[in-house]
C-alpha cells in the first residue's frame, strides 16, 4: 500500500517539493491500483479499500492542506475498483472528470460556469487505474466536450490515461487536459500555486468557457491572454 502525503501543490514547501509526478509514474506500474480522494471521507474510504486489497500494489494520494469539513460521521466503507461516480448530469455539452482533491475547485468552477448559462456535468473519477471505461464511454458519447482535471502534471497523468483509453475503445473522443503545465511553480500560498497553474476556480472555468465556445475546440495556452471576462484571484 502507497499511502502518498503531500499531493499536488505544497504551498511554501517550495518548488521542489511538490506532489506532481506520481500519477504519472504510479499509474505505468502493471497491476498496480492508482487512486485519489475527493475529500477526507473519501481518504478514509480509500483507506480501508487499500487494507482490504489482495490484487498487487496499491496506491492513494492526498494533499498538504487543510480538511474541508466533510461529514466523517459515517463509518468508512470499501470502493469498488475502477468505478468513478455521476455527480451531477448537466444538459449542457461539457463534461468535466475531476481526479482527487481538486475535485473543490472542479464544483467552485461548475459554479461560475452555471452563473454564465453552462450546466456542466461532473464525473468523480476516483480512479487513475484501473479507469472506468463504462463511464467514460458513456461521457464520450453524450458530450460534446470532456475536460479532465488534476492536481498533477499533464504528461503521462489522469488526462492522458482517459485519452488513451478512448482510441483504445475506437470512439474517436478527445479529453481536453487541464492539469499543472510542465515548468516549476514557486513558492507561494496553495491558492496562488493553483491560480498560476490555471487550476483555480476561475481560471478552470475561463479555460473551460474558452475551449467550449469556439467552433473547433482547441485548447488554449495557459500564457494566451484571457478572451473570458471572469475575474481572477490575485496573488
Amino acid at each position: 500500500i502507497f499511502a502518498m502525503d503531500r499531493a499536488g501543490f505544497v504551498g511554501f514547501d517550495g518548488p521542489t517539493h511538490h506532489g506532481l509526478l506520481d500519477i504519472a509514474y504510479m499509474r505505468i506500474i502493471p497491476n498496480m491500483v492508482v487512486m485519489a480522494p475527493r475529500d477526507e471521507a473519501e481518504l478514509r474510504d480509500m483507506m480501508l479499500t487499500a487494507k482490504n486489497y489482495h490484487g498487487g500494489p496499491i496506491a492513494f494520494r492526498y494533499p498538504r492542506a487543510a480538511v474541508g469539513g466533510t461529514d466523517i460521521s459515517r463509518p468508512p466503507r470499501e470502493i469498488p475498483i475502477g468505478k468513478a461516480v455521476l455527480v451531477h448530469e448537466g444538459s449542457s455539452p461539457v463534461c468535466l472528470l475531476s481526479y482527487g482533491h481538486i475535485y473543490a475547485n472542479v464544483m467552485a468552477a461548475a459554479d461560475i460556469l452555471k452563473e454564465r448559462g453552462l450546466d456542466v456535468t461532473i464525473v468523480n473519477a476516483r480512479f487513475a487505474k484501473p479507469l472506468d471505461v463504462d463511464m467514460l464511454r458513456w461521457a464520450a458519447e453524450r458530450h460534446e466536450f470532456v475536460f479532465s482535471v488534476e492536481e498533477g502534471c499533464a504528461a503521462g497523468g489522469f488526462g492522458s490515461a482517459v485519452n488513451e483509453a478512448f482510441d483504445e475503445m475506437g470512439i474517436g473522443a478527445r479529453c481536453h487536459i487541464l492539469a499543472v503545465p510542465d515548468r516549476f511553480i514557486e513558492h507561494g500560498e496553495q491558492a496562488w500555486q493553483q491560480e498560476e497553474a490555471g487550476l483555480s476556480p476561475s481560471r478552470i472555468a475561463e479555460r473551460i468557457l474558452a475551449i467550449a465556445t469556439t467552433s473547433k475546440g482547441d485548447d488554449v495556452p495557459l500564457d494566451q491572454p484571457k478572451v473570458v471576462p471572469i475575474r481572477a484571484s490575485s496573488r
